[in-house]
């Protein structure tokens, strides 16, 4: 996001921040899966269906209500988690080939 094409950790919160408020189509700080199927429906294979899709409910949702909110991406194990599956060669950056496996590359790191 500072324009070298890698995401360090710091890089990938805001980032997510930045999904989360994508696939939020209501605007109410929560996300629901209904939200995330009606954003893939819409979108026919799009850059929105690949953000529904690599939204994963059971990564974010902590607290397991159905919802995932703001704070529950921005959760330091979660982040942790998230960032050490994306870094393959654990280098301490998502590089654009790492993200683009990921189906978020479009989204988070542009040319």
């Amino acid at each position: 996001m500072d324009g070298d094409r890698k995401l360090s950790f710091v890089e990938l919160r805001s980032a997510l921040s930045a999904v989360f408020d994508l696939v939020d189509l209501d605007g109410n700080g929560r996300i629901t899966p209904d939200e995330g199927r009606a954003l893939t429906k819409e979108s026919k294979g799009g850059l929105p269906s690949m953000i529904a899709g690599q939204f994963r409910f059971q990564r974010f949702d902590a607290n397991k209500d159905g919802v995932v909110t703001l704070n529950e991406i921005r959760n330091p194990a979660v982040l942790k988690r998230t960032f050490d599956e994306f870094d393959q060669n654990s280098d301490g950056y998502i590089d654009s080939s790492e993200l683009k496996k990921t189906g978020l590359g479009v989204v988070l790191i542009r040319d």
